[in-house]
């Protein structure tokens, strides 16, 4: 996604939602780790998380908007879906124009070409073609 981000730098704002580790210290399957190989584990405190946060932003060395979530009920994870590892795209008037449940960076990409071509506006048959498994179409109008 960083590459899509600097690819539409100043036609699209990209923010990161930094919620719950996907993989904390562990997890059987996969054990995230920071590139000094330290393994990470899953935040109990706001503070903790903002300091996981921040060794992910100067790892990567995140350009983008990161937004550090909630713990509760006012999630932005949960308002849009709890899911893992969703897009969720607004549009110029503040409405959900497209749910992609799995991010998909190329489908993103082609969505956003036709997308921004359309003035930034929701368009649900637009929606409907986003190539990744069953995308989450918004009922808002």
């Amino acid at each position: 996604m960083a590459g899509l981000a600097s690819k539409f730098k100043g036609k699209a704002e990209f923010l990161f939602v930094y919620c719950r580790e996907a993989h904390p210290e562990g997890d059987k399957r996969f054990n995230t780790k920071t590139k000094g190989g330290k393994a990470i584990g899953q935040a109990a405190s706001m503070e903790e998380r903002l300091a996981i946060a921040k060794a992910f932003c100067e790892d990567l060395k995140a350009e983008r908007t990161i937004l550090v979530d909630e713990f509760n009920q006012k999630s932005v994870q949960r308002a849009y879906g709890g899911l893992p590892n969703p897009t969720v795209v607004v549009d110029v008037d503040g409405k959900i124009a497209m749910k992609m449940a799995w991010t998909n960076g190329q489908a993103v990409e082609s969505y956003l070409k036709e997308f921004l071509k359309g003035g930034g506006k929701v368009d649900r048959a637009l929606a409907e073609k986003v190539p990744q498994g069953r995308p989450m179409i918004p009922n808002n109008r």
